[in-house]
Formats: C-alpha cells, structure tokens, sequence
C-alpha cells in the first residue's frame, strides 16, 4: 500500500475526527509526502478518487481531491501539489480564529447545539473569554460525539449541559441561539451530522435564530454524499441508523466563515 493509499484509508477508518480536523490532518499528511517523494500525477488521481470515496459527505476532502486532480494534469504535478496544499493550509491556519472573530457579536448567552465540531468548540472557546455563556450540547447518537465536545468545554471552564437528541425542542425554548458546524455547505443544503435539521428546526420554531461556523473549505458547487444509512433486519424486525444528513439553507439566519457573517445563500 503506498503513502497516499494508506492516508486515504486512515482516514475512512476515522469515526471521530470533525471535518475540519480531517481536512488539516491530510494537509499536513500530504505536505509530508509530497515533500519527500517523487508523486505521479496518475498518483494523484487515484488518490483523489480514494479520498472522495472514503468520506463522501465531507466538502474539504473533496475539494482538496478536487485540488490533486488539477494538479496531476501539470507537466509538474507533484510540484504543483505541493504548492496547491501550501496555500490551502496557510489559509486553514488561521481560518478557526477569524471565524470565533466574526461570531462573537452573535454568541452569547445559552447556546444550543450538537455532535462535535472543532470550528463550533473553538467559536464557544473564545466566546467565553469574553462573555458569560452557557451551552447545552445535544449527545448525537448514533455515534454520541456531543459526549466529546460537552467534555472539552467544560474542562476549559464553561457550563455545559448534556442533553438527548429528543430533549432539543424542549431545550431550544431555553435557549438564546442555536450554533452548528457543517461537513459541506451546497447550493442546495447544508450537510451535518443526523439530528441538525431537528434542532435547526426546535430553533426556529422557539424562535431563536440557528447559525453556522464554517470554513469557506467546506463550500461545495455540488455534492451528492452517501447519507452512511446502516440498516439490520431480524425478522420483521428493521433497524436504521444514519450519519448525515442535508438540511435546507433557508433555516439559518448567518453563517460565520473566515470572510465574515452573512446569509448562507450568498455563499454561492
């Protein structure tokens, strides 16, 4: 198995990271291989091939795949690679920091949300140097990785609550704001872990206003990502889980990238 075949697995068997952490984890991974080896660019369209396949539903590995298949082309194409990568990290480096700079007028207060997001820990980090703000994080089953988040924030000092992903209706009356991170943002649909569209949708009908923290790495033109449904039959019977799902842009008042606050549909 080469380098680049290893990483593209690696991170398929990764259940846990955020798509921000994966998307730098294989920046600094390519930069690493790309630095120190002689790539070919029908490397690099295999590995662009892989990457997508191996999470389809996060927007930064297929924009960076995106990245490597332009760069094959190039009479240097591991050169070109290179370059392409170093750009996209220098931006990525310091992305997390504008992006808590340009929420912090809105966060405040209890702030409701769900799953893990490294972009959405970061913005309630910052927020909470400043500001007195409480936040209730829904455990996000099937996979429980709000249990991760309401761990992180409330070792950095914050009053955090753990909830189940049926209380967020309940919860959202409660709250001041509703702030999630995304895996893509398309023209058609903002992609996040199962169970953003129920408390987008608490949100709005307890209405608070729902936000998004986002890398512009994770603004896709198009993306048609395998929904990871999971289904067990015994007898009659039938058991379902899914990991994503799309929710409709029109719900969320702001999305706060590196570039700023604005509405999500501007984004395109």
């Amino acid at each position: 198995m080469s380098d680049l075949e290893a990483l593209a697995d690696k991170v398929k068997q990764d259940s846990i990271s955020g798509s921000s952490e994966t998307a730098i984890y294989v920046l600094k991974s390519l930069h690493d291989i790309l630095s120190n080896r002689e790539i070919r660019g029908e490397d690099l369209l295999g590995f662009a091939k892989l990457l997508r396949r191996a999470k389809p539903a996060m927007a930064p590995l297929s924009n960076i795949a995106r990245i490597m298949e332009a760069a094959s082309y190039d009479p240097d194409p591991d050169k070109t690679a290179l370059a392409s990568v170093e750009r996209v990290m220098s931006n990525e480096k310091t992305a997390a920091a504008r992006i808590a700079e340009n929420a912090m007028e809105r966060v405040e207060g209890t702030v409701l949300t769900l799953s893990y997001s490294g972009t959405v820990v970061n913005v309630l980090k910052t927020a909470a140097k400043k500001k007195d703000i409480k936040v209730t994080v829904a455990e996000s089953f099937p996979l429980g990785e709000g249990r991760r988040t309401a761990d992180i924030l409330s070792k950095a000092g914050i009053e955090v609550t753990l909830i189940a992903d049926s209380m967020v209706f309940a919860e959202a009356r409660d709250s001041d704001l509703c702030l999630v991170g995304a895996d893509a943002i398309t023209p058609q649909a903002l992609i996040n872990k199962v169970g953003t569209y129920a408390i987008t949708l608490a949100s709005v009908q307890a209405g608070i206003p729902a936000y998004v923290a986002s890398s512009t790495l994770k603004v896709a033109s198009e993306l048609r990502p395998e929904w990871i449904v999971e289904n067990r039959v015994n007898g009659k019977l039938s058991e379902r889980t899914q990991i994503f799902e799309p929710v409709p842009l029109e719900l969320f008042a702001e999305v706060f990238t590196e570039m700023g606050a604005t509405r999500p549909g501007r984004l395109f």
